[in-house]
């Protein structure tokens, strides 16, 4: 096994914790394997990345965050008052760190392992749990490192040495603190639920830290527009925000304000993580560890009573029953299926808040929100929501895949009339499922920005947006739903996803050009919608056979 820089800078301290009581030969060669086998988890920045090795796959995520960390850095350059500056960099970095490790490294702190192999073993459970603390350690470290190694660099050169050094000590404070409340909220989810419920919720931060990349990426450069206009005025509020506490110091040394407040969220910054972090280690992880059996039980199955307003759906747009019965059968795997939410949903997002930063372009930073909003409540800018559009259609190319892809042999043993209700009916739920509630919500804001005048408009943007679903799904070679994993690339993804935005953008124009007559919007709806039906028809007509299922299901 590879023999690990951090293992190394442990072998330093051996003998301090032999004096503890540790076994170091032993608490070396636990952490020597956990951290092998950690090099075989994919990043969730990393999900759809397949072919690196292991090594690329753990380089390339420490160059994303330290990516992203270019962009905090980037906050300390201007000239603004030093508490917002390190308020808003400290707080972005502890936000980053807090979602990554529950996202992409919450293995490490729910590893269930620990109880079923080592503590049947004659190993004293002092060394597991120091094992454990040292490997989370590590991982926080590494974290907070590569996030914040910009902003360190840059604090350096351009305030030296002593807030370089100030700085470094917050981050290990930080560390703490991010340490002893993640664990307290697995510790109350575990306590309130099963381990099903928790790979849920956990499932539910992975999508929220990938679109909150999105977000930071799409802020940061709008930021410093208007960010020195802030003027740092200490209120009490401040109390309650973390990101305040550790902001303190620096006003303190480097501003000389020693006000009350000043002084006491700078104490609160040092103290109190400190003594969480106690706490954590003599009571909370020992409570922690013993709800941890929760996550390998599943619970009890409980039964969601169908919905009326679904059925109908359902009954209005399928045919027979062989549909319905797939249909039903989409729907299910898109409400249970953890990997499809994390790789659909951040798209979906995406696709959603793209035209808002657009309308915030339009409306400008100068001047007042009402100028800024009259201009763009005025104009066309409810035709951003073509490059939604060409977003959302690129999501049908996850109905072919799934992590339980291997169960689509049931397509081959079950008495189906026609293979085609199998498409219409996993068709129809992908669209209405999630495509259509995108479409909503981007619509409702629309209506409200724009008022009633996009709606007519917005009935176009959606039936192009069907065309294009059609489209990408006929360059999808006859995949049957759910029966391709996720590591099988598709080839042809970067061509479509380019086609979606050339079509989008050209349909954009012409619907611009033409459609500001009753006239020129009467022709583009019409011939929108003859593409449309014309699409539908040739698209299920030249499905697979049952031969040719059986065919392909073989390969």
């Amino acid at each position: 096994m590879e023999n690990f820089l951090y293992l190394r800078i442990l072998d330093k301290f051996s003998k301090v914790f032999t004096k503890l009581g540790v076994d170091y030969k032993c608490l070396r060669s636990i952490l020597q394997l956990k951290l092998t086998l950690d090099k075989r988890r994919v990043p969730t920045l990393l999900q759809n990345n397949k072919k690196s090795d292991d090594k690329d796959k753990k380089s390339q995520s420490l160059l994303i965050y330290i990516f992203y960390g270019v962009f905090i850095g980037m906050i300390m350059l201007p000239s603004y008052s030093i508490f917002i500056k390190m308020s808003m960099v400290l707080g972005l970095i502890m936000f980053m760190i807090m979602m990554s490790l529950i996202s992409d490294f919450s293995s490490v702190l729910l590893d269930t392992k620990d109880r079923k192999i080592l503590y049947p073993r004659p190993i004293s459970p002092k060394t597991i749990n120091v094992a454990r603390v040292l490997h989370i350690g590590y991982y926080l470290t590494t974290l907070a490192l590569s996030i914040s190694l910009v902003s360190l660099i840059i604090s350096l050169i351009k305030y030296g040495v002593l807030f370089f050094i100030v700085f470094l000590l917050q981050l290990i404070v930080m560390i703490l603190f991010i340490l002893f409340f993640t664990s307290i909220l697995y510790y109350l989810i575990l306590n309130a639920f099963d381990g099903e419920k928790l790979k849920d919720i956990i499932n539910y931060f992975q999508i929220v830290f990938s679109i909150f990349m999105f977000i930071l990426y799409q802020i940061m450069g709008r930021m410093f527009a208007f960010v020195d206009k802030i003027v740092f005025v200490p209120k009490w509020w401040m109390s309650f925000i973390p990101s305040c506490w550790f902001a303190s110091p620096y006003v303190l040394i480097f501003e000389h304000n020693y006000s009350y407040l000043i002084t006491a969220l700078t104490v609160t910054s040092i103290i109190l993580p400190i003594i969480l972090f106690i706490i954590y280690i003599k009571y909370i992880s020992r409570k922690f560890e013993e709800k941890l059996y929760k996550i390998d039980s599943c619970g009890k199955v409980k039964i969601k009573r169908k919905s009326n307003f679904g059925e109908m759906i359902c009954n209005i747009l399928c045919k027979n029953k062989e549909e319905k019965a797939f249909y039903k059968f989409t729907c299910d795997v898109i409400a249970n299926e953890r990997k499809l939410k994390l790789t659909v949903y951040p798209n979906i997002a995406m696709g959603v808040i793209i035209p808002f930063i657009m309308f915030f372009n339009t409306m400008g930073i100068r001047g007042s929100f009402k100028d800024g909003y009259a201009k763009l409540s005025n104009g066309r800018g409810y035709l951003w929501a073509y490059l939604s559009a060409g977003i959302f259609s690129i999501i049908i190319i996850y109905i072919g895949r799934s992590e339980k892809y291997k169960g689509s042999w049931i397509y081959t043993v079950l008495p189906i009339n026609n293979k085609k209700n199998i498409y219409r009916g996993s068709f129809k739920a992908f669209v209405v499922k999630l495509i259509n509630p995108a479409f909503e919500i981007l619509s409702l804001v629309i209506f409200i920005i724009f008022g009633i005048k996009a709606i007519p408009h917005l009935i176009i943007i959606y039936i192009f947006l069907l065309i294009l679903i059609l489209i990408i799904y006929r360059m999808e070679k006859n995949k049957l739903p759910f029966s391709v994993d996720y590591s099988i690339e598709s080839g042809e993804y970067l061509a479509q996803s380019f086609l979606t935005l050339i079509l989008s953008g050209a349909m954009a124009g012409i619907h611009y050009f033409f459609g500001k007559t009753v006239l020129g919007y009467c022709i583009i709806c019409l011939s929108v919608l003859v593409i449309f039906i014309i699409l539908w028809k040739q698209t299920f007509r030249g499905r697979l056979s049952n031969s040719n299922t059986k065919i392909l299901l073989l390969k």
